[in-house]
C-alpha cells in the first residue's frame, strides 16, 4: 500500500504531461439530465462625485441552478433559477441590505431590483452542439434600480456565455494566446465592449480536478447609446479562468476591473473597481 500512492501520483503526473503535449480542446458543453449549480460574488467600490459622500460599496452573491434536459431535434433546454440573491449597498450614508431567503433583510429598493429574479425561472434553448439558440419563457425579471437589476437582455447574455467563452475551436498548447471581443448590456450605461487577450498556461490540478489554467487581460470601452447615462474611459480588466475540459465548464474564475465612469453631458467622473468571482459548486 505504501508503494501504491507514489505510483498513482506518478501515473497521474504522466497523464497530465501527455495531455499537455497533445494540446486540449476548450469546448464548453451542457449534458442533458444534469443540474449545474453556480455561485457568483461581486465586490465593487465607486468614488462618488459628491463632497463628503465617500465611496459607494456593493457586495452581492448570487446562487443559480441550471437544469438541462433533452429537447426536440437534438436540442437542449436549460432552465435557470436564482436560488439566492444577497446584496449589501452602502451609498451616501445609506446602508441597504437584501437577502432573498430572509424577509427581515429586504430593503424595498433592492427588493424592487432583485425580487422578481428569484420568483421566476428562465428557459434557454441550445442546439446539439451546445450553441445558444434563444431565450424563451421569461416572466418579468428584475428592475433597473441603481443599475443593478437584471432584465431579459442581461439574463440572455449570461446564458449565452455559458457555452461561448471566446475559446478557439482548435486544440491549444501551453503558452498559446488568442484574442476575443465580447459585448455586454449594462442598462443605463449602454453597451460595454471588452477586447480580451487569453493565455493558456497549461493543465493544473485544482481541488481534485484537472483544469486548464487561463489568464485574461484586456481593455473596456462603452457606447452609451441614446439612453446611456455613462461612458467608460481608461478602463482595464484582468483575471483567471480554470476550465474543466472533462465537465465542459469553468470551475472557477476571477476578474478584476478598474474603470473611470464619465457622466454623459458633464465633466464629472467616478473611479470604480469591481472584483467578480464565480464557482461551479457542483454537477448533479
Amino acid at each position: 500500500m505504501k508503494l501504491l500512492v507514489p505510483i498513482l501520483v506518478l501515473t497521474g503526473s504522466l497523464a497530465l504531461s501527455d495531455a499537455q503535449e497533445a494540446g486540449i480542446v476548450l469546448k464548453p458543453k451542457l449534458e442533458a439530465g444534469k443540474t449545474y449549480r453556480y455561485r457568483q460574488d461581486v465586490d465593487a467600490t465607486m468614488a462618488l462625485p459628491i463632497p463628503g459622500a465617500g465611496d459607494s460599496k456593493t457586495k452581492m452573491t448570487m446562487d443559480m441552478s441550471l437544469q438541462v434536459k433533452a429537447a426536440d431535434g437534438g436540442n437542449k433546454e436549460v432552465t435557470t433559477s436564482f436560488d439566492r440573491i444577497a446584496a449589501q449597498i452602502k451609498m451616501a450614508g445609506q446602508d441597504m441590505i437584501y437577502d432573498s431567503t430572509d424577509k427581515t433583510k429586504q430593503s424595498p429598493l433592492l427588493k424592487a431590483s432583485f425580487g422578481a429574479l428569484t420568483e421566476d425561472t428562465y428557459t434557454a434553448v441550445y442546439d446539439a452542439d451546445d450553441n445558444f439558440v434563444e431565450l424563451k419563457g421569461v416572466a418579468g425579471g428584475g428592475g433597473a434600480a441603481l443599475g443593478m437589476g437584471m432584465g431579459s437582455a442581461e439574463i440572455e447574455q449570461m446564458l449565452r456565455q455559458l457555452t461561448d467563452q471566446g475559446f478557439p475551436e482548435a486544440p491549444v498548447q501551453p503558452g498559446e494566446k488568442w484574442d476575443d471581443q465580447q459585448e455586454a448590456k449594462m442598462g443605463q450605461m449602454g453597451t460595454m465592449t471588452m477586447d480580451l487577450e487569453y493565455t493558456y498556461n497549461g493543465l493544473i490540478e485544482l481541488e481534485g480536478h484537472r483544469v486548464a489554467d487561463i489568464d485574461i487581460a484586456g481593455t473596456v470601452a462603452s457606447d452609451p447609446g441614446a439612453a446611456g447615462l455613462m461612458t467608460f474611459k481608461d478602463s482595464t480588466l484582468s483575471g483567471k479562468l480554470y476550465f474543466d475540459p472533462e465537465v465542459g465548464a469553468v470551475r472557477k474564475s476571477s476578474m478584476a476591473m478598474e474603470m473611470t465612469l464619465s457622466i454623459t453631458g458633464t465633466e464629472e467622473a467616478m473611479d470604480m473597481k469591481t472584483t467578480t468571482t464565480s464557482s461551479l459548486l457542483g454537477v448533479e
